[in-house]
């Protein structure tokens, strides 16, 4: 018994990294949220904060607009760094993402996230103009969401939802 312990004990030391260490897995992991969060770059002429800047504008009227390129920079780069972080939205939704994924997967996916043909993707995909593209396709799509639904609901004599 004693020896079945002492087995069991150091298979587990073995399998596990060293102190200060991080796993291949967790490197995996921490590559793909970088690259992740890399790809999602939110800029202070970032059509998603657009709407947030214009409220910032009606409560403090009278602000040089040397003052908001200032505030609109650093909030951006404090909302980029709030998803981007460690513990971070990107952080969470990639670690839930990828949990059934096995080792080999997940070094993979970097690979594929860290190919230059990739990331050029994602950085017009996240550009201004893409940006743009994506609100107003979400818009239309909202639209078109609520149409399907009233469709539905008029087939069966329900009053529609706006």
């Amino acid at each position: 018994m004693t020896r079945l312990l002492a087995a069991a004990l150091i298979s587990l030391a073995l399998a596990l990294p060293a102190h200060g260490q991080v796993s291949t897995r967790e490197a995996s992991i921490q590559r793909i949220v970088k690259l992740y969060g890399a790809e999602q770059s939110i800029g202070a002429d970032s059509p998603v904060l657009f709407e947030t800047f214009q409220q910032m504008r009606e409560e403090n009227p009278g602000v040089p607009e040397e003052k908001w390129t200032v505030v609109k920079q650093e909030v951006a780069a404090a909302i980029q760094n709030m998803y981007t972080r460690e513990g971070g939205v990107f952080d969470a939704l990639i670690r839930g993402a990828v949990v059934d994924m096995s080792d080999v997967e997940l070094e993979r996916l970097a690979q594929l996230m860290a190919d230059p043909v990739h990331q050029k993707f994602q950085r017009l995909m996240t550009s201004r103009q893409g940006q743009d593209r994506m609100l107003e396709l979400m818009a239309r799509a909202v639209l078109a969401y609520f149409g399907e639904i009233n469709e539905v609901m008029r087939r069966h004599g329900l009053k529609e939802v706006h």
